[in-house]
């Protein structure tokens, strides 16, 4: 298979200098590729019309969105038409060659989404504090074959996995820019618009068990670490709730899936991955603690910024007091300089020396 059954979303928002950095190899392969759809959400620093500019093809298609992350990729999807869609992030880039790997194997496996890991390049200096990613951890437990096929309730626990406070929040699903979606997966779904820029790790976790994945043990696309701008809200501070009774709703699936297989199979044919370490932590782990943890940080950052602000506004009277003390200090060096010394003694703004006492 070729690149003609892929659609391509590309959501934008005041990234000028990140498309014109990718856009070598995004010529490389638009032509051949089935649409390219640009979705903009009312861009200022000229990010529209560069693409415009550059992407002079019939297969390329400009479409404009209000701002939003995870909406704008949703309406992108609503629109393609392709069997397969890429999600091309700004300043993440893939060749054609990865591309069309990804196709391949995307139709040999059938999967509803094909990942593999990123080559991670760094921004500068800059150096992220993590650089080991969910599908590292799998790909080095299965060491043998070109791809890993995970479905069902198998991709349900790696999911959930990965969505504990303990180890973090982070997606299975990687970089989108080094993955491949069945286009037919998003009839009645799409990205979770309700827990900020972490719409993809709530994506992973909400559809895991109707979702068959291959996870390609070969490196697709490069994904640009770049330095924060502003210091990054935690997940779990900000949608603790979210998750917690996303998880809840994960572990009842789980149960009822694995009571309806028992009555099925029987329990000898489960042994096997139910005596694995991360199927009990799904089943067993408390998803309250999430929701705890979450709400203690939000109560933490409440009581800190609350104190900042009292700050703030004692800020103009400390510095008036400060103001007024070094005023006083200057009068005070002017009267010395000015009043004889035993005259200020005697007006009780000096007091004499004490003499040395004789050893």
């Amino acid at each position: 298979m070729g690149l003609s059954e892929i659609s391509v979303v590309v959501p934008t928002r005041n990234c000028l200098h990140l498309v014109q950095s990718g856009m070598k190899e995004m010529l490389t392969w638009t032509p051949l590729v089935k649409e390219v759809l640009v979705v903009d959400s009312e861009s200022s620093d000229g990010t529209l019309d560069y693409l415009k500019e550059q992407l002079q093809y019939p297969n390329v298609r400009f479409l404009t969105h209000p701002p939003g992350l995870y909406q704008s990729w949703n309406f992108g999807i609503s629109q393609t038409t392709g069997k397969w869609v890429h999600i091309s992030t700004a300043g993440d880039t893939i060749s054609t060659d990865d591309l069309q790997y990804l196709a391949l194997m995307a139709e040999r496996t059938d999967a509803d989404v094909t990942t593999a890991p990123p080559h991670f390049v760094m921004d500068g200096d800059y150096t992220p504090p993590w650089l080991n990613w969910p599908i590292h951890d799998l790909l080095a437990r299965q060491q043998e074959g070109d791809f890993i096929v995970l479905e069902g309730l198998s991709l349900l626990v790696f999911a959930m996995e990965y969505c504990r406070p303990g180890i973090g929040v982070q997606s299975w699903l990687g970089s989108s820019a080094s993955n491949l979606y069945k286009r037919r997966f998003f009839e009645g779904r799409g990205f979770p618009t309700n827990c900020g820029h972490s719409g993809d790790v709530m994506f992973g976790l909400s559809y895991a068990a109707e979702m068959k994945a291959a996870f390609l043990r070969r490196p697709c696309g490069k994904f640009v670490f770049h330095r924060p701008t502003t210091a990054q809200p935690n997940v779990v501070e900000r949608f603790g709730e979210v998750y917690g009774a996303e998880y809840l709703r994960c572990q009842s699936i789980l149960n009822d899936r694995l009571r309806e297989a028992m009555l099925k199979c029987g329990l000898q044919d489960l042994l096997t991955p139910m005596t694995e370490a991360s199927w009990w932590r799904a089943l067993h782990y408390s998803p309250e603690d999430m929701i705890r943890i979450g709400a203690q940080l939000q109560q933490e950052k409440t009581k800190r910024e609350t104190a900042q602000e009292k700050l703030a506004a004692l800020r103009p009277e400390r510095d008036e007091w400060k103001e007024r003390a070094k005023a006083a200090e200057t009068a005070l060096r002017r009267c010395r300089k000015i009043i004889p010394s035993f005259l200020r003694r005697w007006l009780g703004v000096e007091t004499p020396a004490k003499p040395e006492s004789a050893e």
